[in-house]
């Protein structure tokens, strides 16, 4: 099954927003190898991809989820790592590229979070003050952390939602959650959470580069 039609309108108009930025189409489409005399290009390069690749796999239904379309957009920048270097300013200028499509996306993704199918357990987070757990000064986790890990449980996919309650079942099996039998929500509030607990969310936060 293809995307929901709203998410694919969303991506494409995330693509065109990226597309918009890149000034100097450099990304827009398929490396032209004769035009550039690139002729070991598709050596190096073995899966090619490009903006206006991924629009025109978006406008034909191609992509079954989100992730696929990140995966494609994310090839487009190793391409041009792989081939051109590291450092070289056709890369960076990727890696600027892609800072706007990570923010969109993490963006989509918190709507998609609030705003889940039919029967598709959703989680929320919340850091709303509460005395269930006290902390020493030492311990406590500063509330702009604690901000940008509600953001990032708002993120998540169903998959790693999963996690989430695994990390919470293991550090502290007592806790119970906040359930909306109405909506099938779980809500957490992180202000009930172990600093041990949160140092796990704030580990698996870490490992998405746009947090």
């Amino acid at each position: 099954m293809s995307l929901p039609q709203k998410v694919n309108d969303e991506l494409l108009r995330i693509i065109t927003i990226v597309k918009k930025k890149d000034i100097d189409r450099i990304f827009h489409e398929p490396v032209d190898v004769v035009k550039f005399g690139l002729t070991n290009y598709h050596e190096v390069v073995q899966f090619p991809m490009d903006l206006g690749t991924v629009e025109k796999k978006l406008k034909q239904h191609v992509y079954l989820t989100i992730d696929a379309v990140v995966a494609d957009v994310a090839q487009i920048w190793k391409n041009s790592e792989l081939y051109n270097g590291v450092e070289h300013s056709i890369t960076l200028y990727g890696r600027d590229l892609d800072s706007v499509f990570q923010k969109k996306i993490a963006e989509l993704k918190v709507s998609q979070a609030n705003s889940p199918s039919p029967g598709q357990p959703r989680i929320r987070s919340s850091s709303q003050k509460s005395s269930a757990i006290k902390m020493t000064d030492s311990e406590q986790m500063s509330l702009d952390k604690k901000r940008k890990i509600c953001i990032y449980i708002n993120s998540l996919n169903h998959k790693d939602l999963a996690k989430i309650v695994h990390i919470i079942h293991k550090y502290q099996p007592d806790l119970f959650f906040d359930t909306d039998n109405t909506q099938d929500d779980i809500h957490i509030n992180v202000e009930e959470l172990e600093t041990a607990t949160l140092k796990e969310f704030e580990k698996m936060m870490n490992t998405f580069p746009s947090y």
